[in-house]
């Protein structure tokens, strides 16, 4: 064969592998383009524009006032007394501002630690993010075994499963442990516990009362903690430090990461401090609360009835209970009242005097509510049922209808609470919306009809998983796809669905 003849196979080889390769890439570009993917409007998916909030209740035809003395507080004046009806609005107590000024730096302490510990916790969770996993097949070292003894309470003075300066070591000095006479023990602001004193409380059934004391004298006391097992949700490390304080685990920083972690290790870890995250979080917020009903007193020291009603429980102000019992009860009178449950993600959201609307479960009638007081403490026994997650906490209100006509003391009711604003705020996508590419977030977008990766910015996580928080990258006006299935590409037909009618 001549040299001619090698040339001419050579060109015709390359131009049939040409024209083969541009048919194969001319089919898929047809079909691509007979490809058409829906996206829906932003501002549909977005889980954060939730308007309204759902529980259930119970009329009662009473409700109740709880009015709660430290032992940093002085009582100046007691207004009312036992079986005294008292309206709406009028004084039952004041205390000397003074002594109120010390319990208001004291919570004031308590927020900012709480705050700190958050931003202790989130620098964990960064850490361990940003930590590269071992091998899986690495052995995972054994957990070291617990003494024995870290499971008893000690009550013998410097003995005693507490720790703190030795300058102040805490003092058992009264009681016999039972709800009717807890145990007290004298302890310095700076005392922090071990787990294993929280696990000996619960196991044991023991009530103890830490009385927070300026000079470790009975005389000196600020403050004070009461601890029984119901008060203890779960079992703690023993050798774990909490902060008698705020109650918050202690932390000891910068931390260090020992070398090797598995990537389930690491995920166990980062679940463990994102439970903490939110625990601290609620607990933050709950001391704010507190600290904001401690600064609204503060201003004339006077605290006055949120209800008509009459009083009762009234003790003695020369005998202020420290059992963690409440100083006052203010008993509500006339009128019907029903208690609701609202979850912690809404509770900046109400707030006393708002609307509820309550539709009756027996006579299908509806009722207008007027939230008349908000718990500061989660309730223990929530009501789930509604629109609301169920594993987040919830705080319970108090609710007044003025008129029951057709309603009675029992009557189930649900309870809509519909002017709230806009739910988190901002952007929150379902998390099946965002995919994850060499550990950068991207969603598919609409742009000029053709499908587009677009990266965006994620920020928290809300209802275990479900939803993220989109920092930047997109807008409420965006069109977003669906980014699996076989319309999931780049360069793609978009088709708008305004109304969001899409279902996978």
């Amino acid at each position: 064969m001549n040299k001619k003849k090698v040339i001419r196979w050579i060109v015709i080889l390359v131009i049939v592998v040409a024209l083969t390769i541009g048919v194969i890439f001319g089919v898929k570009a047809y079909q691509k383009s007979k490809l058409v993917a829906d996206v829906v409007p932003v501002s549909y998916l977005n889980y954060g524009n939730y308007e309204y909030m759902e529980s259930e209740g119970v009329v009662s035809n009473n409700a109740s006032q709880y009015v709660y003395v430290s032992p940093s507080q002085t009582i100046s004046e007691v207004y009312v007394e036992n079986g005294q009806e008292v309206k709406q609005g009028d004084p039952l107590l004041a205390y000397d501002v003074s002594s109120l000024s010390l319990s208001v730096e004291i919570k004031r302490l308590e927020v900012e630690k709480y705050g700190n510990e958050i931003t202790a916790t989130q620098r964990e969770i960064d850490v361990l993010k940003n930590t590269t996993p071992i091998p899986d097949t690495l052995p995972t070292p054994e957990p070291k075994p617990k003494k024995a003894e870290d499971s008893y309470l000690y009550l013998e003075g410097s003995d005693l499963d507490l720790v703190g300066p030795e300058t102040v070591n805490p003092v058992f000095y009264k009681g016999e442990g039972t709800k009717e006479d807890p145990y007290h023990i004298l302890c310095s602001m700076e005392c922090e516990i071990y787990g294993s004193f929280y696990n000996a409380i619960k196991m044991e059934g023991y009530d103890i009362v830490l009385d927070i004391t300026e000079d470790n004298k009975e005389s000196g006391i600020v403050d004070s903690k009461v601890l029984s097992p119901d008060s203890i949700p779960t079992f703690y490390s023993d050798t774990s430090k909490w902060s008698l304080l705020t109650g918050c685990e202690v932390v000891e920083l910068p931390m260090e990461l020992p070398e090797g972690y598995t990537s389930a290790e690491l995920k166990t870890m980062i679940e463990k401090k994102e439970q903490e995250l939110k625990r601290l979080d609620v607990s933050k917020r709950k001391a704010e609360l507190q600290l904001k009903e401690m600064e609204d007193s503060l201003e004339d020291g006077v605290v006055y009835a949120q209800m008509d009603g009459t009083i009762k429980d009234l003790k003695d102000p020369e005998n202020i209970p420290n059992d963690g019992s409440a100083f006052l009860v203010l008993s509500g009178k006339d009128g019907l009242y029903v208690k609701g449950n609202v979850s912690e993600l809404n509770l900046d959201q109400i707030q006393v005097g708002q609307s509820v609307t309550a539709n009756c479960w027996s006579n299908g009638q509806s009722y207008m509510a007027t939230i008349t007081s908000i718990d500061n403490y989660p309730d223990p026994n929530p009501s789930y049922w509604g629109n609301g997650n169920p594993n987040v906490t919830y705080y319970a209100y108090t609710a007044y209808i003025e008129n029951p006509d057709g309603l009675q003391a029992g009557d189930g009711l649900t309870l809509t609470i519909d002017d709230l604003s806009s739910g988190n705020g901002g952007i929150y996508l379902q998390s099946c919306y965002i995919r994850q590419e060499d550990g950068k977030s991207y969603v598919y977008k609409d742009q000029d009809g053709k499908l587009v990766k677009q990266r965006v910015t994620t920020g928290k996580i809300v209802d275990s998983g479900y939803a993220i928080e989109i920092i930047s990258g997109i807008t409420e006006e965006d069109f977003l796809a669906f980014p699996y299935g076989k319309t999931a590409k780049e360069g793609v037909t978009t088709k708008q669905q305004e109304d969001g009618n899409i279902f996978y």
